[in-house]
Parts: C-alpha cells; structure tokens; sequence
C-alpha cells in the first residue's frame, strides 16, 4: 500500500499484515483454510483476497474494511479457483481464475458478475490501468484485453505457449508478463503499445516466474522459483532489457511481489515467506509472518498497511510495514489466490470455487460476495471503489460496477451464418451424382461352366436350394429353449460334401443374432499342432468371452465377478475394505487429502530435479533453520509413507480385481510348453493343475454367460488322423464334464467309428469272448465297430443327418427358382430405396466426424465449470474476531447485505458484444451422457430378435404329462425318459414356423421398403399333441405305430395290446385334446422329421 503498510497471503488461509515495511509481520484471522491466492488494497483498510479450493461448493472472496484485523466472506458464484484480484477504487474491482473465469464487481463485492473472456484456459492475473482499460493472462500464452471496462474481450497475440502466470501495466501502453513452465522454461513478455505487439526478454535464469511488478516504465521486479526450488528476484532498471538476479537468503518459491515506490517493496511465497526490501531489492529481509501455509498475494496501499492472502482462507494484515502481521477472520476454508484494496479500508480477496470476499474496514470484517461462477477465480483488480474484474479459470472473467454487489453471468453461443444453410440447396445435388446408384450393366449370358464353381460352405444370406435353414432354425430353437439342459452333445451326420459344415454356418449365424458368442474349431486345420486340446481351448479363450466394450462384456463381467465372489468371499470382503478405507480416506474423512496426494506427487517430481542436478554440499545439520527442515522433513516423510501405503494397497486391490475379470487366467500355452518327448514330474504337474484351474475357470465363465449357453462348433472331425479323433473326443468330454455348454460337431459318423476302433483296437479285441474267433478278422471288425458305437452313443446325445437332397433340391443348385415379384412400393418407399445406398456410403464417414467432433465437445463442456442462476441473497459477513484484535484500532461498522434478486435489468447490464464468444456452460453434460448411453442400449436391444429364450407350448407340456406313464413302462431310468422328451423337443422345434424371426429394426426395414417382406412358408406339421403321443408309442413299441388306426378310443384297443398305460393315455388324450387317431399325413410327417435322428 505504501512504503510501510502491506499483506501478504498463501496456503491454509494464511494473510499476513506488516505496517513496518516487513520489518515484522503479524498473522491475520481470515477464517478459512483454503489457500488464498491473491490479495489487492486500494487503501490501508480497504482490501480483498480470493480463494482457491476444489472441495468447496462456491469459492470465496474475502474483503476487509479495517486493514485486515476481520475479513468476511463474498459469494462469488463459482467452483473454479480465483487466482488474482484488483481494484482500482474502493467498489470497482476484478478477479480471475481457472477455466477463464473473470469476474467484476461495482459494489466493493457485494456482488458480482461474470464477464465472457471468449477462453477456457486458466486465466491467473488481471490487472487495469483506469477503469475502462486491462488485460488478464493465463496458459496457453493466453493475453486477453478489454478497452470497455471488461463488457468485451479480444485475445492478443502473445507469441509464447507458455503459462503466464502475472501481468503489469505502469501505463496504457507499457506493460509486463511473465510465466513459464516447471522446471526448466522461463518467460518475461513486453509491450510498449498496449498489447499490439509483445516481445519476449531475457531473463539469465530457469524456472518459471510467479508475480511481476513495475511502479515506472524503467524499474521492475519478478519473483519465482528455479530449477532446485530455490527463489528466484528479478530485477531491472531500463525497462526488462536486461534482469539481475538480487538475494533473497531463502529457498522458498515466491509466488507475489508488490512495491510501493522504487525502493520499498515485498515478497510472499510458500510456507508463509514474507520478505522486504527498502532499497529497491538490493538486500531482501526475512519477515516473520506467524504462518506455515503458502501465500499467494500481497498488496499495500501505502509503505505500512499491507494485506496477504493465501491457502486455508488465510488473511494477513499489517499496519507497520510488516514489522508484525495479524490473522484476519475471512470466514472460509477456500484457498486466497489474489487480494486488491483500492485505499486502506476497501478491498476484495478471490480464489478457488469463485470465491470472492470484500471489505471496507480494511479486513476487520469480510463479506462473501456472489461471483455466480464456480471457476478458480487467479487474479482480481479495481480501479475504483465500484469497478473492477477478476479473471480464472476456463475464460472466466468477471465485472462489477458497484463494489461486487452484483456480478452478472453473460452467456454467449455460436451458431452457423445464416447465409451458410443456403450452400446446401447446392451441395445436396453434387451429393447425389457423387452417390448415385449407378446403372446396371447387362451380364453376359452364362454357361454351366460358370455354375458351381465354388464348393464352400453356405453362409447367412445366401442361396439355400436345399433348404438347410429350417433344420439350422430348428437346432437353435432347441439349443434355446429354457428346457433344453446343457452340457448336451449334437453331431450333425452326413458324407464329405453333404453339407454339414453349411448347416453349421447357418446355426452359428442365427444364435449370433440372439447374441450367442458361438466358438468354431477346425480340427483338421489344428491335427499338425502338437496339442489339439491346447489349441481347443485357446479358441475358446478368443472366441467365447465377449470383450469389456462389446454390448455384452459389462454384464458378462459383472456376473463373472458375481460368481467368484461368491467363490472367494473372504478375499472380496478384504478388497472392499480397502476400497472403503480408500474412500473414507480420500473423501469422507478429510477432502483436502486428495489435494495433498498430488502435492506429495509434485514435491517428489522436486526432489527428484533437486537430486539429479544440485550440486551443492549439504549445509550443517546444527544451524537452526537445519532443525527445522529436519522437523519438517519428518512430518513429509511420515504423510509421503502414508500416502504411498494406502497407494500400494489400493493398486493391489485393483490387481486382483483385474484378475477376477479375467475370464480365462490360465494360458493354454503353458500347457503345450510342458509337453516333449523327456516329460518330468514337474511337467505332469504341470498339466495336472492346468486342467484342474482350466475346468474352474471354464465352469465360471459358462454360469456368466447364461442365459446365452456357451457353444462350441467342432467342424471336419472326420478328416482327422484317428490319434487326433480320439484326442478331440477326449477333449469334448473334458469340457461338457467342466461347465455347462452345447457341443456340436460335424461328422461323418462311419469314419469316426472307424477311427474310434482302430485307437481301442486292442480293448475291443480283448472283448472276444471265444479264442477260437480271435484269429477272425471280420469277428474282430465287429468288436471294434460295436465297441466304437457304444463309446460315441455315451458321449454323443443326438445325431441330427442331413437330409439328402430330393430331385427338385438338386435341380435348384442348377437353375435357381425364379424369384417371387416384389410387391409395389409406394413413392416415399421408393425414396428410401434410393437413398439406402446413399446413407451406407456417408454413413461411415458421418460417424467418424460425430466421434471427434462430439469427443471434443465433451471435453470442452465437461472441463467447463457450470454457472450458477443469481443467489437470492448475498453471503452472511464473518464477525469472528482475531486474537489480535484488542490490539487494533476498534474496527468501523462492516458491511451488511441487503437482500435482493436480480431482475432481468440487472442481467442485461453487464451483457455486450463478445468478439470471441464464449461457449455454453457444460450444465447437462451428465444428462447428454447418460441419454447417448440409453439411446445405444435401446438400439442394441431393438437390434435382437424376441425370441431369445424359447418356451415348451402349453399343448407339448400337457401331451408329456399324459403320455408319460407309456414312457416309464418301457424303461424307467432317468436317462431313457431325457433321451424321449430331447428327441421329441428336437421335433416339435424342427416343424415351427421356417420364417426367421425379425428384430424391431428388421421389422421397421421391411416397412419402410428396405427390405423384401419375406413371405411365411407354408409348413406341414403335425400337431405337437399328436407328436408327443405318436413318439411315445414309437418308443414303447415301434410296430404299434402301424396299428394305431384301431385305437379308436382307449376302450377298443386290439386284444394283443396289453399296455394298461397305453389305454389310459389314448383316453387322457381324447379328453384333454379330441384330436385321436392321428392321420396317415401326421404319420408320414414324423417319418420324414425323425429319419436318422439318434438321441443317445
């Protein structure tokens, strides 16, 4: 303030006050322990300090009307940290902060408003030289200016990347910035026409610079911090063209510096470092500020009274100097970034949340001011009692015109020229000859040279002449159906090139559409690999479990995670407790924690500079300020071990968590590397406990996936060596013995067999009973064969053949049917048909512009702080008195608040034209998030067809329970009564509607005319009463089914039948369904479903 009174402030809410030029400094009460990062006086009572804290709801401003002996809370408005504040008179100031909030008041604080800095970048010091006229900088070599009182801002040129971290003016014209980057980088910026131009000067140091100040356009400091933590004083005498480095006897950063004439001056920094200096730097004097916290600001209004503000909402105040500092009561915890007083009553403090304090007792009181923004608010300035600015984060700046009273959000918006929608009735045209379908070229006429020409499998989409696809729809409705229990055994049967592989393709397509992960394995392309086995479950691995960002990895792994939870409760009980305690630590307990993790974090990056580059001896371990760092270094030793015990565990929780995510932990391998000729117990160990870890794992993995079974397509098993055959086998049966899952294998079953005997030839010739037919080779080709079927019928449950072709088919692969005329289309149909191929070509490009541009419109928003609506009263002023304040002059009446609302006038006051409009506020980014995930899950859901779990119809459930009893006197055993009811399922499966079930979005394509209706075939089936009843008697005795046609009723059976449970069936039957005796088309039709169908 002038040569004698002065403050100083930084972390925990420190402010320091020295009215003898430092010569002694006395702690203020600013009543908060966020960190303070700025202060600014206009007078020797009147000042402010703003805050910086993330943990807070609203950053403080705090202002003082007494010199700092009582500071009160301003309501700022905002959560981003304030960083700076200046007035230029006792109600006209600003503050700024992160994410480019600038604030303005014009009521020493009361409130304040917004001002768009056009900026999202931090912006950290503001400064004006009248009240029309300032600039404010922050990173990115941001340099804002406004020549309108802040009502408009216009970026400038600053020709570094560089943070600057302060800016100076000593006139219109000529000005000063500086910053850099840690540790190396260090930037001093110059104009001499008011920010045209900037040049950049040399500084002879490293490290970045905190604070600038000039009081003529020749004499200046800078203060910072070098490359080893060491403070850094700068300065000049002929305007920057050249710096000295001048002694400051201390190694602590020194983030403000502030002289009142050429000679007196003071310096603050981190753990409450407060120096001065009376003859323009030359030597510099430790003042005892009475804190440990960091100070961020300090300003006097004259050569005594003096405020400091810094972290914690500490306020500092001083009348002799600072000679001795007193604690000013702020009234808030958020961290002080920058104070101005306009004369020694008034003056505003900013920092973190927005905060924004004002006093005009010269801090024996503060009142919080609304700064209706939640930026970290870096810097604040007045040029009167009523105008002034305060800048921060994310472009933040805001104005006031009546002392902070009222602090007025503009929000601004960009949108398109309308002359720019105009250019599509141009471009809409180019798109259409660019798209356009072209038109048909005439094909040659073909030769039977050109037909069947390929020989592979048919997939989803192709032409079916042989009408696969009922039998494939047929398969999954069964897999599918809630009755139908796995593990189960399917071999689809046939010779080489009968189509089994083909039928198989369809059954893999049309489980995928149900989102099944169907695994396929070629044996034959894996019968050169030393492992079959290996190989098998390397594809399951790969092909089974879905990933953590398909549309089915995050439920998957929930339930996975579930399971073994369930398995392993003891340790899922220990890693939640961590978890916990890591919350409660963080959060809960203390939320400044975090804030101090990644402080420890920055002071290891420190240490580690200071280690590889100091080279200075250490000093003697017996000097007082030894003993303190040693004190010091204990307590940092203790927080960092703290620190890194609670990190340690917290990441080995995480690795565990990560391994149970695993589907598959084990790595099959490991199980082909234990395997050579010279095999030693550890390596039979070895694959001991990888089966043993595989079968577990698997069997967790197949409970995560339902009600998606897992399946497991085994193809062209029969051109395998006979060793190979076995060895597939074995490995089938080691997988339906670990987990729930469905086998199907395509096979020609003559040569399995075959190959079955061949490998147990020994065992099946030891059967032979007579040894006079040992020497028989064709009794011993029968043992094999007899002994090779009993082996698969244990391990295969049903053997589905495929169909041979009938003459119509095998014309059909010929000279395909002609196809069936589409129905017309109505002219919007039309459209549409012309325009899909459109859409498909753009489509891809469309989406890869929607990602980046929506990638980086979320990153704006969301690091964007969100405006708050106008509070409808101010802040309650702080009363709480220092400990000090017996000692200071009895404190004038402080300010009160008069409660009111904003009218739709008094937002319109600060509105203005922005030439670089500031974005909207991020409000509804959450709500944009959670709508975009909603809107994916209901197009994934609408993209899978309904039927995904298919259901036994009333009637089948009502004819196995009639017909039952007939089961059970053939052969009561569990297993013959499953064989029956999955062989008749199979059936009644097998006859449904042919018509493939549609999703909603296939339903809309054929609406829309996308698509083709596909017309419903006309299936002959029998009815699935009479299915049951005719498979029941087939099952009891097959020549009865050619009898049936005298079973009229129960009570005129043929005299040879003799069945009691077959009378009292046929009766149950007519009752309960009418339909008896079944019809010669109903018999034939179970002829033709049930040929070659084995169920074992």
């Amino acid at each position: 303030m002038n040569a004698t009174t002065g403050w100083a402030v930084g972390d925990d809410g420190t402010i320091l006050s020295t009215n003898n030029g430092g010569a002694t400094w006395q702690a203020q009460t600013s009543g908060t322990t966020s960190s303070i990062m700025s202060v600014h006086f206009v007078n020797a009572t009147t000042g402010w300090a703003v805050c910086g804290d993330e943990y807070r709801s609203e950053v403080t401003i705090l202002v003082t009307k007494n010199g700092g002996t009582t500071w009160q809370e301003q309501v700022s408005g905002t959560r981003s940290w304030l960083l700076s504040v200046h007035f230029v008179n006792a109600t006209t100031g600003w503050v700024v902060g992160e994410h480019g909030t600038i604030l303005t008041t014009r009521d020493s604080g009361a409130t304040w408003q917004a001002q768009a800095s056009g900026r999202k970048s931090e912006l950290e010091s503001i400064h004006f030289v009248n009240a029309m006229t300032g600039w404010a900088v922050g990173d990115g070599g941001t340099i804002l200016t406004t020549r309108d009182s802040g009502a408009t801002w216009q970026a400038q040129a600053s020709v570094t990347r560089s943070w600057l971290h302060a800016v100076h003016f000593v006139d219109a014209m000529t000005g000063w910035a500086v910053g850099g980057y840690f540790p190396l980088e260090v930037m001093i910026l110059v104009t001499s026409n008011g920010g045209v131009t900037w040049k950049t000067q040399t500084s002879g140091t490293m490290g970045p610079l905190n604070a600038v100040h000039f009081i003529n356009p020749t004499t200046g400091w800078a203060v910072g911090v070098t490359l080893l933590n060491e403070t850094t004083i700068l300065v000049t005498n002929n305007g920057g063209a050249t710096w000295q480095a001048q002694t400051s006897g201390i190694s602590s950063s020194l983030n403000s510096v502030h002289f009142v004439n050429a000679t007196t001056g003071w310096a603050v920094g981190d753990d409450g470092t407060i120096l001065s200096t009376n003859n323009g730097g030359a030597t510099w004097q430790a003042q005892t500020s009475g804190i440990s916290s960091s100070l961020n600001s300090v300003h006097f209004v004259n050569a005594t009274t003096g405020w400091a503000v810094g972290s914690g909402g500490t306020i500092l105040v001083t009348s002799n100097g600072g000679a001795t500092w007193q604690v000013q009561t702020s009234g808030t915890t958020n961290g002080f970034n920058s104070v101005h007083f306009v004369n020694a009553t008034t003056g505003w403090a900013v920092g973190d949340k927005g905060t924004i304090l004002a006093t005009n007792n010269g801090g024996t009181t503060w009142q919080a001011q609304t700064s209706r923004t939640e930026s970290w608010l870096s810097h604040v300035f007045f040029v009167s009692a009523a105008t002034g600015w305060a800048v921060g984060g994310y472009g933040t700046i805001l104005s006031t015109k009546d002392g902070g009273q009222t602090w007025n959000p503009i929000k601004y918006s960009r949108s398109f020229a309308p002359w720019y929608y105009l250019t599509w009735f141009f471009i809409a045209p180019l798109l259409y000859l660019a798209f356009r379908k072209p038109k048909p070229i005439e094909a040659e006429q073909k030769t039977v040279a050109d037909m069947l020409v390929s020989d592979r499998p048919i997939a989803a989409g192709d032409p079916d002449p042989l009408e696969f696809n009922s039998i494939a729809r047929g398969l999954s409705r069964f897999l599918r159906n809630e009755n139908t229990q796995p593990p189960l055994t399917i071999a689809i049967t046939g010779e080489w090139g009968s189509g089994k592989s083909s039928l198989m393709n369809l059954l893999k397509a049309d489980l995928e559409r149900y989102g099944f992960r169907p695994v396929w394995f070629n044996a034959w392309h894996h019968q050169k690999e030393e492992h079959l086995l290996a190989a098998l479950l390397q594809n399951i691995r790969k092909q089974a479990v879905p990933s953590l960002w398909h549309r089915g990895g995050l439920v998957f792994r929930s339930r996975l995670l579930w399971e073994r939870t369930r398995r392993y409760w003891a340790l899922a009980l220990l890693l939640l407790a961590l978890f916990s305690f890591a919350v409660g630590y963080f959060v809960v307990d203390h939320p400044n924690r975090m804030h101090q993790a990644w402080e420890q974090a920055g002071e290891i990056e420190k240490d580690l500079f200071a280690f590889l580059f100091s080279k200075t001896a250490p000093d003697s371990a017996s000097s007082p300020q030894n003993a303190e760092r040693v004190e010091s270094a204990k307590d940092e030793k203790e927080k960092r071990v703290s620190f890194f015990t609670l990190l340690l565990s917290t990441l080995g929780s995480l690795f565990v968590l990560w391994r149970w995510l695993r589907a598959f932990g084990v790595d099959p391998a490991s199980l082909m590397a234990s395997i050579s000729d010279k095999a030693r117990l550890r390596d039979l160990k070895a694959q001991m406990g990888f089966r043993h870890d595989f079968a577990r794992e698997f069997s967790e993995v197949t409970v995560a996936l339902n009600p998606r079974t897992m399946l497991i397509l085994i193809d062209d098993l029969d051109r395998c060596r006979p060793e190979n055959v076995l060895e597939v086998l074995e490995a089938v049966n080691f997988l339906v013995s670990s987990g729930d899952c469905f086998v199907v294998m395509g096979l020609d079953l003559t040569r399995v067999e075959r190959c079955v005997g061949l490998g147990f030839k020994d065992v099946a010739e030891e059967l032979v009973d007579d040894p006079a037919q040992e020497a028989n080779k064709d009794v011993g080709k029968s043992r094999r064969e007899k002994f090779a079927r009993q082996y698969l019928e244990k391990l295969i449950n049903i053997e589905v053949p495929v169909p041979q072709p009938q003459a119509q088919q095998s014309q059909y692969l010929i000279v395909p049917p002609e196809p069936i005329a589409p129905r017309p289309l109505t002219w919007w149909q039309n459209l549409f048909q012309v325009s899909a191929p459109i859409v498909r070509k753009v489509a891809p490009v469309l989406l890869v512009a929607g990602v980046l541009i929506g990638s980086t419109w979320f990153s704006v928003k969301y690091f964007s702080p969100q405006r708050e609506e106008p509070s409808a009263t101010t802040a309650a002023p702080a009363t709480t008195q220092s400990p000090t304040a017996s000692n200071q002059p009895t404190p004038s009446t402080p300010i009160t608040s008069s409660p009111r609302r904003d009218t739709p006038a008094d937002s319109a006051r600060g509105s203005g034209e922005l030439i670089q409009p500031q974005k909207e506020p991020a409000s509804f980014a959450f709500v944009y998030i959670a709508l975009a995930i909603m809107i994916g899950l209901g197009i994934w859901r609408l993209s899978i067809p309904t039927d995904l779990v298919v259901k036994d119809s009333p009637e089948f459930i009502d004819a196995l329970k009639i017909w039952h009893p007939l089961l059970i006197a053939k052969r009561n055993t569990p297993r013959s009564v499953k064989r029956f009811v999955n062989r008749v399922r199979y059936f009644a499966m097998r006859q449904s509607s042919e018509t493939e079930e549609k999703s909603v979005w296939q339903k809309l394509a054929v609406w829309a005319g996308f698509k083709q209706k596909e017309e419903a075939k006309q299936v002959e089936a029998v009815p699935e009463s009479i299915l049951v009843a005719l498979s029941a008697i087939h099952h009891y005795e097959p020549e009865l089914l050619d009898k049936v046609d005298e079973m009229a009723d129960g009570a005129h059976i043929a005299v040879e039948v003799k069945a009691v449970a077959l009378r009292q069936a046929i009766r149950d039957h007519i009752e309960k369904f009418g339909n008896w005796p079944p019809s010669d088309e109903d018999k034939a039709l179970l002829v033709k479903i049930s040929a070659g169908v084995q169920v074992n």
